[in-house]
Order: structure tokens, then sequence, then C-alpha cells
């Protein structure tokens, strides 16, 4: 048990002190989107470089910072108007979220809409393939 504990406890440093250092990746990115900005409306000479290395900056920190979010026990979610709502008007919502989501024609729902109703039509039946 104590060798478990021990290598948790390096795990969570490294997950610590990575983080630290994907923290100075958010100045890179703004350095990189500065000097894009006024190479590009100053200087009339936009750079070749620039939007490559902060998509792949931000890339990295994307995948980098996510063990330092949970060390810290954060998390990112969606759900800044939604927490004031019952669960009754939530289920409702999301609800009508997804049957939205399978319809919209413009999202290629209906696509997806005619696939699960074959699926649920084939299981009703109990076709195999």
């Amino acid at each position: 048990m104590h060798i478990l504990v021990r290598i948790l406890s390096a795990i969570d440093t490294v997950s610590k002190w990575s983080g630290y250092v994907i923290m100075f990746l958010v100045v890179v990115i703004a350095i990189f989107l500065s000097t894009e900005t006024v190479a590009r409306y100053i200087f009339n000479a936009p750079t070749l470089w620039a939007t490559e290395s902060t998509t792949i900056a931000f890339g990295l920190f994307a995948l980098l910072s996510g063990a330092y979010v949970l060390f810290v026990g954060a998390f990112f979610a969606a759900h800044s108007g939604t927490v004031l709502w019952s669960l009754y008007v939530l289920g409702i919502v999301m609800l009508y979220r997804w049957e939205l989501y399978l319809k919209e024609p413009s999202l290629g729902g209906r696509r997806r809409y005619l696939l699960w109703s074959s699926l649920l039509t084939g299981c009703q039946r109990s076709e195999t393939s």
C-alpha cells in the first residue's frame, strides 16, 4: 500500500509541474498572435508561420493541461445558465436538444435520424446482419 501511495504522489507531482510549464504556452500563444496582428495590420506583411504555430501551441495546451486540471479538481462544463434550472426543465430541454440533434438537416441529422430509426426497426424485428 505504501508503494502505491508513493507512485500516486509521483504522478501528482508530475501533473502539478507539467501544469506549471504548460501555463507558459498561453504567453507563447499571445506572443504569436500579437506578432501576426502587428505584421499584418501595421506592416501589411502577414507571416506564414504565426497561425500554424498558434494552432499547434493551443493544441498542446489543450491536451497537456488536462492532467493539471484534474489534479486541482477543476473541470470545464458549459452549464452556465442551466445550473439554475430545475431537473424537470433541464430534462425537457435536453430531450428537445437530442431530438433536434437527430433530425436537424443542417447538422447532418436527417441521415442520423434515418440510421437511428432503421436500427430501432431492425432491433424490434430481431434482425441480424
